[in-house]
């Protein structure tokens, strides 16, 4: 049956949402370049860019969504076992599936963005870099973000 709720509203700012909106939308299929990450050197973090939209810094146990121009977007780090997201300089933890992201203002055809959604798009890119590099492989030689 289904149900209604009463989900908890993240708003940001009308930029933010657009970039959120457009990392979500944004297909994962392989021929597409922001698909393919770079792995900096001295470091086990990758480089996700589709150009003129977002920046994914992503490491084994966290991803920092950018803007083009490196203003920071979101963040997700899972520690412990525990979730961490920050969304527009506002923390929380534990994040469930009533949490969502509107712009305030308002944007033309804007919808709620899950942020389930949001970190299931991030985990499928952590996913990626640890294929590609296993946790235990390399150790970090700065901050891993």
């Amino acid at each position: 049956m289904p149900r209604v709720i009463f989900p908890k509203i993240v708003y940001t700012k009308p930029r933010f949402y657009n970039v959120l909106r457009s990392f979500i939308d944004s297909s994962l299929k392989d021929e597409y370049p922001w698909n393919t990450g770079v792995i900096l050197p001295m470091t086990h973090n990758a480089i996700f860019t589709k150009e003129g939209r977002w920046v994914l810094n992503v490491c084994h146990d966290s991803a920092v969504l950018f803007t083009d121009n490196y203003e920071q977007v979101i963040s997700y780090s899972y520690l412990d076992g525990r979730t961490f997201l920050s969304v527009d300089k506002n923390r929380y933890e534990e994040v469930d599936a009533t949490v969502y992201v509107l712009a305030d203002p308002p944007v033309k055809f804007q919808i709620p963005l899950a942020v389930s959604d949001i970190i299931r798009k991030l985990g499928v890119y952590r996913e990626a870099l640890n294929e590609a590099i296993p946790p235990n492989f390399l150790s970090c030689y700065g901050k891993c973000w």
